[in-house]
């Protein structure tokens, strides 16, 4: 009731400062509607009038960075053009590579130059580039092969006049965009040709981009009848041989063209257009209104102490649904308990029928032989028979119970992983030997094929059962004069360990039923040897405890299959074990 009580008393709070509230949110609408538009009027002419003053300082220093780029190339040219008229004899392709070097060294200037010397017949005499001799392969060849018959006209009034001329970009086969620069060569008044030397056009239009940020400006060239040029390529329709895009060509904002401001320029006898244009930024955008995102924040400010008032009621229903939620989740694991309960002992109840029959019936023939041996008169041959025996017998017994030992040891606790490095090899052999009686009564060969040098990482001791138990289980179920292979190898980081049989082989269903604690079905070897496959099951929970796994496939009348795979990372197999449950086979469908 004095809760019914408190809750009214908060409401009744809530409901009476709502007037205040909402006499607050009609002043800040009032103030928003009458004086909030003059204020970001005043606001966006003034960042109107500071981003054309901007603009046009950026053209300006656009159009002086552009030609003094272009005067330095043509400045290269002409000193080259002294050496050549002024020289007491003509120089060679190697005296003048040599020259443009020397002019170069000074200018921190990488990119190649493509300088041509072209006789009166318009053939290349001369060819080269500070990196290499003819890159085009066109000494002896004729311009007349690559250039129009206008081009060829133009180029025969370039050797009348001693001006240097720039031509129009063109997109080189060496994939850049080359701007070229010629010149006349004229020694003793007589004309020997002209020079056309090609520079990557990056280089000259670079110096813009570095000069500024191209997140604020955009840049539109044209040369000649509006044609468009970038970094990369002129867009007049040849061929381009490579295919980068420059990050700043103008069409990759988008930019109006009425927001460019255009000038144009000429230079050597080439007419180029030149714009450039602000490229709007969220920044400009967010100054121009940032009074009005001021009047959100209040409202928001305003909005967001109510809605917490009433969050703060509608969290004490979340908690109490999480609490609900809660009891229902260990109800859950309650009964996800008391499942596997169940099945730890139902798989107790089978281990104790395991125990009961696997080691009754080797004790029973133990003491029944040594009852007969003692009743009765054997012969020599009889008392080794009965001695072969026992000791049968005795192994059997032995084995099961080092199973269940270790097995136990393992479950309870008393027992952890001896991790280490193991010589795979050596572990093959203490196995075999330790099996060779085994085998040799059915006169089977145990046959090993391991990698030169090969070691994995686990348990010696465990790892040394499953492979027994594993082989062991091999022999009983394979025929006489047969043969068993043991294969090791490594894939990966993987450790793969095969045991192979041409025994009776299994059914699927038999495969499926392998490592499970509750199967009902005995197996018999070749020499009706009976088994509940305790040791299977134990070996398949020493794999997992190496974080591995075990897959078998099987033919049934062709034999078998084990495939153990370990990890070989000490880490790997040092991670915190995940139980000895019930595992997942996952069988082969072959």
């Amino acid at each position: 009731m004095s809760f019914a009580v408190s809750m009214a008393k908060r409401m009744i709070f809530f409901v009476s400062g709502m007037n205040g509230q909402l006499l607050f949110l009609g002043i800040i609408l009032v103030f928003g509607s009458v004086f909030l538009p003059v204020i970001q009027s005043r606001i966006v002419k003034k960042e109107a009038e500071i981003r054309q003053f901007h603009l046009e300082n950026r053209h300006q220093q656009t159009l002086i960075t552009f030609q003094e780029s272009m005067k330095g190339f043509v400045t290269l040219m002409s000193g080259v053009r002294s050496y050549m008229v002024s020289n007491r004899t003509m120089p060679t392709q190697q005296e003048l590579k040599e020259f443009l070097a020397y002019q170069l060294k000074d200018l921190n200037y990488t990119a190649p130059i493509i300088f041509s010397f072209v006789d009166t017949s318009h053939v290349f005499r001369y060819s080269f580039s500070q990196y290499e001799d003819d890159p085009g392969r066109l000494i002896g060849t004729s311009v007349r092969d690559i250039r129009s018959e206008s081009e060829i006209e133009k180029l025969d009034a370039v050797m009348r006049e001693e001006s240097i001329y720039l031509l129009a970009p063109i997109n080189m086969v060496e994939g850049m965009i080359g701007i070229p620069a010629t010149f006349s060569v004229v020694r003793d008044e007589k004309v020997l040709g002209y020079v056309a030397a090609i520079v990557d056009f990056k280089t000259l239009i670079n110096p813009i981009y570095k000069a500024q940020s191209t997140e604020s400006y955009a840049h539109h060239f044209s040369v000649g009848d509006n044609v468009d040029f970038d970094r990369e390529r002129i867009y007049d329709g040849s061929v381009s041989y490579h295919t980068r895009q420059d990050p700043g060509f103008y069409k990759n904002f988008e930019i109006s063209e009425g927001a460019f401001l255009y000038s144009e320029v000429e230079l050597y006898g080439l007419k180029f257009k030149i714009g450039t244009a602000a490229v709007e930024q969220d920044e400009q955008r967010f100054n121009m209104a940032i009074l009005l995102y001021g009047w959100y924040l209040l409202l928001i400010a305003f909005v967001g102490f109510s809605v917490y008032r009433l969050l703060h009621y509608r969290k004490l229903n979340v908690d109490l649904n999480a609490s609900n939620a809660e009891v229902e989740s260990h109800k859950v694991m309650l009964e996800e308990q008391n499942r596997e309960l169940q099945r730890v002992v139902g798989t107790k109840d089978k281990l104790f029928s395991i125990i009961g029959h696997d080691l009754r019936g080797p004790l029973s023939s133990i003491v029944t032989m040594m009852s007969e041996s003692q009743h009765n008169r054997i012969s020599p041959e009889e008392k080794m028979r009965f001695l072969a025996g026992l000791r049968d017998a005795a192994k059997q017994s032995l084995n099961l119970l080092d199973n269940l030992l270790r097995w136990s040891m393992v479950n309870t606790g008393a027992r952890t992983l001896d991790v280490r490095r193991i010589d795979v090899a050596m572990l093959v052999t203490h196995v075999t030997d330790h099996l060779e009686v085994m085998s040799e009564a059915k006169q089977i060969l145990l046959k090993s094929e391991i990698a030169d040098g090969m070691e994995l990482v686990g348990d010696r001791d465990m790892l040394s059962t499953v492979l027994r138990n594993i082989v062991s289980n091999a022999i009983k179920f394979s025929h006489d004069h047969s043969v068993i292979k043991i294969k090791a190898y490594s894939a990966g980081h993987l450790a793969i360990l095969e045991v192979h049989d041409s025994g009776v082989g299994m059914t699927s269903e038999q495969v499926a039923s392998l490592f499970k604690m509750d199967r009902e079905h005995v197996s018999r070897g070749t020499r009706d040897e009976a088994g509940t496959g305790l040791g299977l099951i134990v070996s398949h929970d020493f794999i997992k405890l190496h974080h591995g796994s075990i897959k078998v496939e099987s033919t049934e009348g062709s034999g078998s299959m084990f495939r153990i795979i370990l990890p070989n990372q000490v880490d790997e197999v040092k991670k915190p074990a995940y139980g000895t449950g019930k595992a997942i086979l996952e069988p082969s469908t072959n």
